[in-house]
């Protein structure tokens, strides 16, 4: 019996390390064949897949570094994609949607909600920055406030901000037959550009 209970551990163990030997494998394969679609969209030479899970659909548009990748559901993450624009920042900024919550927070001080002076853009997304003057002062361009509203009204946006030397942007929860669409991502890549240029970030 002592022998017995001491093969369980050793048993377990070699169980899951054979589950993670197949099991990862096959996601990162299905995650580069979905990612593979996206190769028009970059261009020419350029576009290459990186990463092991998840895997980056990388390249450069429009002369922009640009990465891309699909997160699936999982017990505790709605999943999603994101997208990544090598930019030149000048400072840092964060801006996801408002929702009850975050508004209740600021309105007893808990949390500091910044506001550009856009009516439209203050009421949907909740502004942080260290900055908050030029948060405000970079956004008084009408063309970068139309830019982001055409992309933070798209569906399931989740937030944008710049850090590290690049312009992120998040959508979520994971939207199947769309976060991989060809269409869809070149639109999404479309709008963040169209935003950067707008508030005149230029490529890293």
């Amino acid at each position: 019996m002592g022998d017995l209970a001491n093969l369980k551990p050793g048993i377990l163990i070699a169980g899951i390390l054979l589950l993670g030997l197949v099991v990862v494998p096959l996601v990162r394969m299905v995650q580069r064949r979905r990612l593979q679609l996206l190769e028009p969209i970059f261009e020419p030479g350029t576009f290459r897949l990186t990463g092991f899970a998840p895997v980056w659909a990388e390249g450069r548009v429009e002369g922009y570094p640009c990465r891309y990748r699909v997160v699936d559901r999982g017990k505790n993450s709605p999943g999603g994609a994101r997208l990544e624009l090598g930019v030149v920042a000048p400072f840092p900024w964060q801006a996801s949607p408002a929702n009850v919550l975050t508004r209740a927070l600021a309105n007893v001080g808990v949390m500091r909600d910044l506001a550009i002076d856009d009516p439209q853009l203050d009421e949907q997304l909740r502004f942080t920055a260290a900055d908050p003057e030029r948060l405000a002062g970079q956004f008084r361009i009408d063309t970068a406030r139309e830019a982001l509203r055409r992309l933070a009204g798209g569906d399931a946006f989740a937030g944008i901000g710049t850090s590290d030397g690049a312009l992120s942007v998040r959508w979520q929860p994971r939207r199947r037959g769309i976060d991989e669409n060809p269409e869809a991502v070149r639109r999404r890549i479309s709008e963040t550009i169209g935003v950067a240029t707008a508030l005149s970030y230029a490529p890293r």
